[in-house]
């Protein structure tokens, strides 16, 4: 009997398959502010608008920006620089969205962010008493415990809040 595929044939027929099933980005556009999906280059990764802090976006904007880049995605990506320019209004910003996250991933995105801005400002962290309340609470109130957003968090919110 003639042979019709070749053993190797068969196995790149199968990654082709498994990769296609897999390509593309898997993102719940629900969770996120209504332009995710455009700043995303409608599932195109090759028109994604990376360059949106350049158009001086309100924080507010450079924020769901960033998490919808950053959320869906197992690395980080985007520009967190933009926080540092506007740190003040990030400060304000945070206790709100700490108190009502969408994923765990959003309350590391802000601990690093944090994080970074206290290398330049930690007192004013320290003496935002909402802004630390808020951000214990979306600590505490992590889903997975045992992951390495909470294990990361707590240890950049215990590092930034014990006193000397």
């Amino acid at each position: 009997m003639p042979k019709i595929f070749s053993p190797c044939g068969v196995a790149i027929a199968s990654l082709l398959l498994v990769l296609m099933a897999g390509c593309g980005l898997r993102v719940d556009y629900s969770k996120f502010d209504s332009r995710c999906r455009e700043w995303l280059g409608n599932g195109n990764p090759n028109s994604i608008q990376w360059e949106f802090d350049k158009t001086n976006p309100r924080i507010e904007d450079y924020y769901e920006y960033y998490m919808c880049l950053n959320i869906p995605f197992h690395h980080v990506r985007g520009n967190s620089e933009y926080f540092m320019v506007h740190w003040k209004e990030f400060i304000m910003l945070a206790p709100s969205k700490l108190l009502s996250p969408r994923d765990d991933k959003e309350i590391f995105l802000i601990s690093i962010l944090i994080q970074k801005i206290a290398r330049t400002h930690k007192s004013e962290i320290m003496n935002d008493q909402k802004l630390i309340s808020a951000w214990k609470s979306a600590v505490d109130n992590m889903k997975r415990k045992d992951g390495w957003p909470y294990s990361v968090s707590y240890g950049i919110y215990n590092t930034i809040t014990r006193q000397p």
